[in-house]
C-alpha cells in the first residue's frame, strides 16, 4: 500500500518531468505533434525489427504452428508488430 506522502512525491516527480519535457520542446522549437510522431516512428522501427527476428525463428515451425504453417507464421508476425507498437 502506497502512503499519501509517497503518492504526493511521485506526482511531483511526474509533473517536474512533464515541465522539463515541455521546456525542452520549446527550446528546440518542436511541436508536441512532431515529438509524438518521432516517438511513434522509432517504436515502429524497433517493433518491426523485433517481430522479424521472432518471426524468422517461428516461420515454418511445425511445432508452434502445426496447421497451415506459412499463413499462420505471417499472421503471427503481423500481430506481434501491432502488439509491440500499441
Amino acid at each position: 500500500m502506497v502512503s499519501i506522502g509517497a503518492t504526493f512525491l511521485i506526482q511531483q516527480m511526474v509533473e517536474e518531468k512533464e515541465n522539463r519535457m515541455r521546456e525542452t520542446l520549446r527550446i528546440m522549437s518542436l511541436t508536441p505533434l512532431s515529438y509524438g510522431g518521432s516517438f511513434f516512428l522509432f517504436q515502429t522501427i524497433f517493433a518491426t525489427i523485433g517481430s522479424l527476428i521472432v518471426g524468422a525463428w517461428c516461420f515454418g515451425n511445425e511445432v508452434i504452428f502445426p496447421i497451415e504453417t506459412t499463413s499462420r507464421s505471417i499472421q503471427f508476425v503481423l500481430l506481434l508488430m501491432a502488439y509491440q507498437i500499441a
